[in-house]
């Protein structure tokens, strides 16, 4: 085995700062999007927990869009090699607007699909963006993800302001 060279190293510094880009990236759609996230289930655990265990079930970010004031909400999920899957679900409140999983559209009120959009942006992120009507109130918003035999889901609380 040879020792590690010089620009082996450099290869890898470049690379943690673009793994890193979704949760920078959440951050500040967080400061700077005028977003309040109440809560989110799953993840009650303090830095230094999550730092040695990380979660194993899917993690939500949460975004209003600078230009069209879309909510768009990132749900990053461990990767996986089972089949079938990955497919993603959001639901707002108790209600689906979304899927990627085969044949579901049918269960999305015409309203909610005009409104919404759900997609698997890489093989480990699902992102619902919604177009909120003004008045629209704080919702409950949950991602399901199916991966193998099992759906494992995250939920989060976000009220929008202007």
């Amino acid at each position: 085995m040879q020792p590690m060279s010089s620009s082996a190293v450099k290869v890898i510094d470049l690379i943690v700062p673009i793994a890193m880009e979704p949760h920078l990236f959440a951050t500040a759609c967080l400061l700077f999007g005028r977003i309040m996230l109440t809560h989110q289930t799953q993840n009650h655990m303090n830095p230094v927990t999550t730092l040695l265990f990380p979660p194993r079930g899917p993690q939500m970010f949460p975004c209003l869009t600078y230009m069209e004031r879309n909510v768009r909400v990132d749900c990053e999920f461990p990767p996986t090699y089972e089949v079938p899957g990955p497919y993603c679900e959001y639901r707002q409140d108790s209600r689906l607007v979304g899927s990627t999983y085969p044949n579901a559209v049918i269960y999305v009120s015409t309203e909610d699909r005009r409104r919404s959009n759900v997609s698997l942006v890489t093989p480990t992120l699902c992102r619902l963006t919604w177009a909120p009507m003004d008045d629209e109130k704080p919702y409950t918003y949950t991602c399901r993800v199916y991966q193998g035999t099992e759906w494992k889901e995250n939920s989060m609380a976000v009220h929008h302001s202007e």
